[in-house]
């Protein structure tokens, strides 16, 4: 009789470890629109859509998603888990690991396009100093050595 309580005991604890995966699921759907609309949406797991839409997505990963549209530049924009108030308080071990203990954020997600003129600006006219001190940026001026500079699209 000890036994089975035991057992009994310890499937209820495993299920109150993976309750948030069990009442929440381990996806979420997410929404995506664009100004302008009907962007062609790209997420880094594969998923493709023509914007507003709506995607279902693993709660546990990060999303990266592309926007592109005749005419503007392509946009990126990361959707990322963020623990529930609830996996804060009450989340187990198993709701980390299936995914039951995050939500994406931001969601609804809304991609600005630069387009028109704006998005095929030409390259700017500079002098040989302007260029210079461009160079140089990120460049130690005692040793030369160059710094790590954050490269962004």
């Amino acid at each position: 009789m000890k036994t089975s309580n035991m057992m009994v005991l310890a499937g209820g604890l495993i299920l109150l470890q993976a309750c948030e995966s069990l009442v929440h699921g381990t996806s979420v759907e997410i929404s995506i629109t664009t100004t302008p609309p009907e962007a062609e949406l790209t997420l880094s797991d594969g998923q493709r859509c023509l914007s507003p839409c709506r995607l279902s997505a693993s709660r546990s990963d990060i999303l990266s998603v592309t926007a592109t549209k005749a005419g503007c530049r392509t946009a990126h924009q990361q959707v990322i888990p963020a623990v529930t108030e609830e996996a804060a308080y009450f989340g187990g071990i198993l709701d980390y690991r299936l995914g039951g203990a995050y939500r994406l954020e931001p969601n609804p997600l809304t991609i600005t396009l630069i387009c028109g003129t704006a998005a095929t600006t030409p390259p700017l006219d500079l002098t040989s100093e302007e260029r210079a001190l461009i160079n140089d940026f990120g460049r130690s001026k005692s040793t030369g050595e160059q710094y790590p500079v954050l490269k962004t699209d």
